[in-house]
């Protein structure tokens, strides 16, 4: 060989060492490029991944809690549906008590009174065989004031209103149930239902 072919041969070999070199260099970037690409993209579907999971979870626990209040608030219902029908069986029991019943009832509901003039004594249309004139004269006697018993009669109700110049003192059966309901509602339901 000559020393020209020799030059050249040095000058191929040095271009095919650089030429493999700068092949390696590019193929390292490229795969480095590559692998941060992938990383980054691995990395965003991960924290899409967490996102959507964490997204599922807060969802589940919100149907969850909102199922809970559903179904507490179907028991609280049925609940109060279950007073409502106590008090109610309570009026309608009342409105069936016997005339001796009725009486007694009222003849401890009207000696704690305190008044002491002529009042009028209006019946529930229930009641009214229970409270007849003669009751009232009866009572008249036992009381330290005096009863009228008025000609009105209270609709579709048993019981009695004592009517004291316009200020009345309740006692239909109905109303008298439901005052108790609204004082004693949150008792009972706690001895019912605890």
């Amino acid at each position: 060989m000559s020393a020209i072919d020799n030059i050249i041969e040095q000058i191929e070999s040095q271009a095919r060492s650089e030429r493999e070199s700068f092949e390696k260099k590019e193929l390292a970037r490229l795969d480095e490029v590559y692998q941060q690409k992938f990383n980054l993209l691995a990395q965003d579907k991960e924290r899409q991944l967490k996102k959507q999971a964490e997204m599922l979870d807060k969802k589940y626990k919100q149907l969850h809690n909102r199922q809970e209040v559903e179904a507490r608030q179907t028991i609280l219902n049925e609940k109060q549906r279950y007073l409502e029908q106590l008090f109610v069986q309570a009026a309608e029991e009342m409105a069936a008590w016997s005339a001796e019943k009725m009486q007694d009832f009222a003849q401890k509901a009207l000696v704690n009174l305190d008044l002491d003039h002529e009042v009028q004594f209006i019946s529930g249309e229930y009641s009214k065989k229970a409270y007849s004139a003669d009751f009232i004269a009866q009572m008249n006697t036992q009381l330290s004031f005096s009863m009228k018993l008025a000609d009105e009669i209270i609709d579709k109700q048993a019981g009695f209103i004592i009517d004291d110049g316009g200020v009345q003192y309740n006692f239909i059966f109905e109303n008298l149930i439901k005052d108790i309901q609204t004082t004693m509602s949150f008792d009972l339901a706690k001895q019912l239902f605890d």
